[in-house]
């Protein structure tokens, strides 16, 4: 069985990646985001000097 203090350990630890994991996901959306952003731009852009 497990011990009570090395499975809070263990919670702990996962919580903490787990928010980690997190904002990384929340930069890579961002990211994605601006790029859209940007290339929906360009394609306009492009659209207008045709």
């Amino acid at each position: 069985m497990i011990e009570l203090p090395d499975f809070r350990d263990s919670v702990s630890t996962l919580e903490k990646e787990l928010c980690c994991l997190k904002v990384k996901r929340d930069e890579i959306v961002s990211k994605m985001d601006e790029n859209r952003e940007n290339f929906t731009t360009v394609c306009l852009e492009f659209q207008r000097e045709k």
